[in-house]
């Protein structure tokens, strides 16, 4: 009788035990986590289409929770991942610069020297040395004489009716530089006699650096010299003379220019 007490309390504690692990709400089965089986096309997932477009939305109701639209879920890694291409993102603006031109000019002769630069759009470097001990001085014991090839000639040679020249004393320079198109130019006015009502005309000629051939210009009032382009450095040697026959004796006085412009 005992026996069967026992035995009877033993099967009611074990079916109390039961009824209290039934009781208990079993865990959600989370696709693709805890359901190992899950594949796209089967179960609550039968008739599931996939929805290209994807949009995250938030609202507030007071409590933590997001709601996703148009999720798109896949059962293969390589439908989730987007393919990863090259990009590019351009922009494309005008560039503009404005470099200032520039001229400049060194002149060199008669144990003078006189330097102008140019610098923008009408910029004018001018030196006015008229009233300096700086001129282009014909006499004979300074330049000398010269027969018409431009050969000295000895004062002992010197003789009325030769057709010699007083030479200018010494070989002029000009050094021209300009990172625009530019022309040089010696303009040259008649000497006057500073008593009678006579008038000098002066010769030039001019070369190149390491240029042996002259150009010889005869009478002149304006001689372009050379036009030249942008970025170019040249330098002339200049040498010029007056006639002696048949010319009164006496001072005469006039200017010469030496002249570089942007052309």
């Amino acid at each position: 009788m005992k026996k069967m007490l026992i035995l009877s309390l033993v099967m009611v504690f074990v079916l109390g035990l039961s009824l209290s692990v039934m009781a208990e709400a079993p865990d959600p089965i989370v696709p693709g986590e805890n359901d190992p089986e899950f594949e796209i096309g089967k179960g609550i997932f039968k008739n599931y289409e996939g929805i290209d477009n994807f949009a995250l939305e938030e609202t507030d109701t007071g409590s933590k929770y997001t709601v996703i639209s148009g999720a798109r879920t896949t059962g293969s890694t390589d439908e989730i991942f987007v393919e990863q291409g090259d990009q590019k993102v351009k922009v494309i603006i005008n560039t503009v610069a404005n470099i200032p031109c520039y001229l400049e000019m060194e002149l060199t002769g008669n144990a003078g020297y006189s330097h102008g630069i140019s610098f923008g759009p009408e910029a004018e470097a001018l030196m006015d040395r008229r009233g300096e001990s700086h001129w282009m001085l014909f006499h004979s014991d300074f330049g000398g004489f010269l027969n018409e090839n431009w050969e000295s000639v000895a004062q002992d040679d010197v003789e009325a009716g030769a057709g010699l020249f007083l030479h200018a004393c010494d070989m002029w320079e000009a050094r021209i530089y300009g990172n625009i198109d530019h022309r040089f130019e010696v303009i040259a006015d008649p000497l006057k006699h500073v008593e009678y009502e006579e008038e000098i005309l002066m010769d030039m000629r001019y070369t190149f650096d390491g240029s042996p051939n002259w150009v010889e210009n005869t009478e002149i009032g304006a001689v372009t010299v050379g036009d030249f382009g942008y970025l170019e450095e040249n330098t002339v040697y200049m040498q010029f003379r007056i006639p002696f026959d048949d010319i009164p004796a006496g001072q005469y006085e006039g200017d010469i220019t030496f002249k570089a412009y942007s052309i």
